[in-house]
């Protein structure tokens, strides 16, 4: 049960890392935001990272070819709702 939550926070992340180009958000999120929008090839590769690591946490689970699936199936939820919620975080100016 812990490797499925490690697996949706991780692809959730990743997702995050990798569709966030946004420059204007609230004070809450505004660092974290800095930092990706300034090392955008940096929060790529991060992304990338959480998603390998996403995997091979759901293949240690399943099979490979259910992971695969498993996989992209949560990377199409995960993209869907990182771009309806991200504007969300912006500031309205």
């Amino acid at each position: 049960m812990m490797m499925y939550l490690v697996f949706i926070v991780l692809i959730f992340f990743g997702t995050y890392l990798w569709v966030n180009t946004a420059k204007r958000f609230n004070r809450t999120w505004n660092r974290f935001n800095t930092i990706i929008y300034q090392n955008q090839k940096l929060s790529k590769v991060a992304g990338s990272i959480c998603l390998i690591i996403a995997f091979i946490c759901l293949k240690s689970i399943h099979g490979l070819w259910s992971s695969v699936i498993i996989t992209l199936n949560c990377l199409i939820i995960a993209l869907m709702v990182v771009i309806i919620f991200t504007p969300l975080f912006q500031d309205k100016k």
